[in-house]
């Protein structure tokens, strides 16, 4: 009940932020214009803590310690001790007593467990000092500057700054925005991009869905913006979801697999120990005497040195990843490892170098043309949002149009969404004549292409044109490469600067550009192995 109380109370302040005036916002969280002072934002740390998720911390030691003594077979061994008291100890006459089997039990259960505690803890704080050398930093408006800092000292009330891959650091309102595209994919599973601004647009309840808020743990795709900082760490809304999701503990094959054992020895000690009790007691007619029998019978059901030997082959499994470089946090996870009938695995990066270049630039005839190149890299240098792997490839060229910094100027910019794939930029030559380049999916450039430049010409884009230039770009994919088509237009001089994307019609299809991100060295061996 407390865990839903602050989620509501969270979504209940987002929902009268997203409403109220920044003048308003700036008061209640002691800001302003010019961002918060550093004495203020050192008391507002002490106040709220550092900008962290808090089930994102390690578990200190002693709970370490208390959750690697708890598993079925611990549980099953410390009953059979207890039992061994009684069998061994308190029925049995004084020179026959015997504190082996309660000591080799308690042995059992103390060196896994410790062997497990050990084990984890040293791979939690190695994890731990791997995250610390990575520092993620924000633009951040301090005394009047803009300066970049730890994004663990974000506070309430700070003024940032984002841009086309920062991931944004708390939950803010926006003051200012151009372009902005954000992912929200991990609060809401969605991969489409949403379209933030300033302004609020009425109509949702759902807090994802409110126009001018931007949700810690998302991303920015395209676009800038400029926010104040209204919840951080705890009370952000990602961590309502993350405190949800953190009690869903899924259980590994590992655990499944000693569940099973564990209930099959339970299973076996509930029928054999009253027929070894009764049958013994039928026969010698020592009823307390064929009890404590029954009982050892238990007893040499169960292997007492099984979980020593599963957590010591665990660990040994866990240090010979660690000897390369991977850090096993769970040892359960260990049997998952070696379970595993299929890898799946990202590409890019991964399997390739990473570094994608442009091998094809060809005009419908399928020949090398320079101006498709030429046109290309007209739209990659003159747009403003987040340039991709395709884009630093194109620019790549600049040395062969290095001239075109003071041939054109950008008057206006259709940025990419998910919906079109494809973006536009509009230029200005310096005789004033206007032209509007595309660049997009070839099925999206295709739909609103109504001429095909052939030979410098421009020509009605036909059916037949339409299938020779399809048949080109499965050539190209069937040889691994990516493909993108280039477009233009020309625009009248007097038209008004209020482009938009209506404007993406009858545009003339000039060509094709092949991007290629080779595969690294030896992966096909790799992949045999695997």
């Amino acid at each position: 009940m407390e865990k839903y109380e602050v989620e509501k109370q969270i979504k209940g302040s987002l929902k009268l932020y997203s409403e109220a005036e920044i003048t308003t916002i700036y008061q209640e969280l002691e800001s302003g214009v010019e961002g918060l002072s550093s004495i203020s934002a050192e008391k507002k740390i002490k106040k709220y803590g550092l900008n962290e998720i808090s089930n994102q911390k390690p578990k200190v030691w002693y709970v370490q310690l208390f959750l690697a003594f708890l598993n079925p077979f611990n549980l099953i061994l410390g009953t059979l001790a207890v039992v061994s008291v009684f069998t061994d100890i308190v029925f049995v006459k004084a020179e026959e007593k015997s504190w082996v089997s309660i000591f080799f039990i308690l042995s059992m259960i103390l060196i896994s467990s410790l062997i497990k505690f050990i084990q984890e803890y040293n791979s939690s704080k190695t994890a731990q000092r791997l995250k610390g050398l990575i520092v993620t930093k924000v633009t951040v408006l301090r005394d009047g500057d803009w300066k970049e800092i730890d994004l663990k000292k974000i506070v309430p009330g700070d003024v940032i700054k984002l841009a086309a891959g920062d991931i944004v650091p708390g939950d803010l309102r926006i003051i200012k925005s151009k372009d902005l595209f954000i992912s929200q994919s991990v609060l809401t599973g969605e991969s489409d991009p949403v379209e933030k601004s300033e302004k609020l647009i009425k109509g949702s309840n759902i807090i994802s869905e409110i126009s001018n808020l931007a949700l810690m743990g998302t991303n920015i795709l395209s676009g800038s913006a400029t926010g104040i900082v209204l919840h951080t760490g705890g009370m952000a809304f990602l961590s309502t979801i993350s405190e949800n999701l953190s009690g869903l503990k899924v259980e590994t094959s590992f655990e499944k697999g000693i569940d099973d054992i564990s209930k099959l020895l339970i299973k076996f000690m509930f029928v054999m120990v009253p027929i070894v009790f009764f049958i013994n007691g039928y026969l010698k007619h020592e009823w307390f005497e064929s009890l404590l029998f029954s009982l050892s019978v238990a007893i040499g059901l169960t292997p007492e040195m099984l979980p020593m030997i599963v957590t010591g082959n665990l660990t040994k499994g866990a240090i010979e990843l660690s000897k390369k470089k991977t850090i096993v946090k769970k040892l359960d996870s260990i049997h998952n490892f070696g379970a595993m009938n299929i890898l799946c695995t990202d590409k890019t990066g991964t399997l390739t170098l990473d570094k994608v270049s442009v091998v094809k630039y060809l005009n419908l005839h399928g020949e090398q043309d320079d101006n498709v190149l030429y046109f290309g890299y007209l739209n990659s240098f003159f747009q403003t949002g987040l340039k991709n792997l395709m884009d630093r490839a194109i620019l790549d060229f600049e040395d062969q149009h290095a001239h075109i910094k003071n041939e054109y100027k950008k008057i206006d910019e259709l940025p990419f969404d998910f919906d079109r794939r494809r973006m536009s930029v509009i230029l200005e030559d310096n005789s004033k004549q206007r032209i509007m380049i595309t660049k997009g999916a070839i099925e999206e450039m295709l739909s609103i292409s109504k001429f095909a430049e052939v030979d410098g010409e421009i020509i009605p884009l036909e059916e037949e044109i339409g299938n020779r230039i399809k048949d080109l770009v499965n050539e190209l994919n069937n040889d691994g490469m990516r493909v993108i088509g280039i477009s233009k237009k020309l625009l009248s001089k007097e038209r008004e600067l209020n482009f938009a994307v209506k404007d993406e019609v009858d545009v003339t299809f000039i060509g094709i550009l092949g991007f290629l991100d080779p595969a690294k060295e030896g992966v096909g061996e790799i992949l045999k192995s695997l």
